[in-house]
């Protein structure tokens, strides 16, 4: 087979991840079929894969946009390529091949007013529509995303197919305390704190989270610092007002993005995480912090309890007086500590990479061989 895979939003904090592990993960199960992997420039010169049945393709026109529509075609068919895997919605209309595509949430159907722009939303909602009708078979990263995916675009179960993600092998529990006290010197950390990481777009809900924080210090008497770490939306203004009406700015800390192998120590040291957000099509975040052994506190949204199952003590989304009461029982509960602890660490070895890189290949054998013929629209 000639396998092309879209992994132009490889250095991406988010989908990214996605593309890197499974690549990697195919690169380790398989030695005999074609990979032709569709990267931009930085993609081309920063990435490599040491299997020589892996290719590299550059692309240069933009993502998401018109160009792209019509680079990818030629280049697919310049291939001969035998099935093209989108890793993202936006697959190439007039793709002359069978098409994988995996669909990692319904963010901009339930939340649309992330999109400021409405040429953006006529593009999001044309791709989207297309590509799950083009599709022999769709990846939904959850049940969670499925059942949405079915819901919002009434296509039948036989369709969507659920693969897990997992988290990365380098988080699990260290114990460096040279390297911790290096981190928490960089990061200006001085006292015990409650950790966040992921975007700072509005579906994550960070508003509730300082609220939440704000009760815990001023009404629970709870002497904890708030770190968030990931990149900052700027058009999320409103998180940086709330902080200062509650004069929090001493005890909510904001690393930025940081890489990996410091996201690492960050989980490690937080006395617990949380997870406030008010959608998510599958949630690695806190998957990774139960690997480096902490407890994690967590909303019920989306597909937070599919994942976490009860490994995770869950919290309403939009009630801040419950998020605070949850995360004191687990601040203050040595005893529920520990049982979340060992949870965590027991429900992560449910998933992993490998499952997903072998999942994913036996899909592209089944549309290869023709047994997902009639799936498509």
């Amino acid at each position: 087979m000639r396998i092309g895979i879209d992994a132009r939003m490889i250095n991406n904090t988010g989908i990214g991840v996605y593309i890197k592990n499974l690549i990697d993960g195919l690169s380790k199960i398989d030695k005999k079929n074609e990979y032709l992997l569709f990267v931009d420039k930085k993609g081309f010169d920063d990435y490599k894969v040491q299997q020589k049945n892996f290719t590299f393709i550059k692309i240069k026109s933009k993502i998401f946009s018109l160009g792209e529509q019509y680079e990818l075609p030629i280049k697919i068919c310049k291939n001969n390529l035998d099935l093209f895997h989108g890793t993202h919605f936006n697959i190439p209309i007039l793709c002359n091949c069978s098409v994988v595509v995996t669909i990692h949430d319904l963010i901009l159907n339930l939340f649309p007013e992330e999109i400021n722009s409405y040429k953006k939303k006529f593009y999001y909602h044309i791709i989207m529509n297309t590509s799950l009708r083009k599709s022999k078979k769709i990846i939904a990263v959850s049940e969670n995303t499925k059942n949405d995916i079915m819901r919002l675009y009434r296509l039948p179960k036989e369709k969507v197919e659920v693969v897990y993600e997992a988290p990365a092998s380098r988080f699990r529990k260290i114990n460096n305390k040279i390297k911790f006290d290096f981190i928490k010197k960089k990061y200006s950390i001085y006292k015990e704190f409650m950790l966040y990481v992921g975007l700072k777009k509005p579906h994550k809900n960070l508003v509730r989270l300082i609220e939440a924080h704000n009760i815990l210090r001023n009404v629970k008497n709870i002497d904890i610092a708030l770190v968030i770490s990931g990149k900052m939306d700027e058009r999320y203004n409103e998180i940086m007002n709330i902080i200062d009406n509650y004069e929090l700015n001493d005890n909510v800390i904001f690393t930025g993005y940081i890489p990996d192998d410091e996201l690492v120590d960050l989980y490690n040291l937080a006395k617990i995480f949380v997870f406030p957000s008010l959608y998510e099509g599958f949630g690695l975040p806190p998957l990774e912090s139960m690997a480096c052994g902490t407890p994690v506190v967590s909303s019920n949204a989306g597909s937070l309890n599919e994942i976490l199952d009860d490994a995770a003590i869950f919290f309403d989304a939009k009630n801040i007086y419950d998020m605070a009461d949850k995360i004191y029982q687990v601040l203050t509960d040595i005893g529920l500590r520990e049982r979340l602890i060992k949870k965590g660490l027991s429900r992560v070895k449910n998933f992993s990479w490998g499952k997903t890189a072998f999942k994913t290949l036996a899909i592209y054998k089944d549309i290869v061989n023709g047994k997902n013929k009639n799936t498509s629209d």
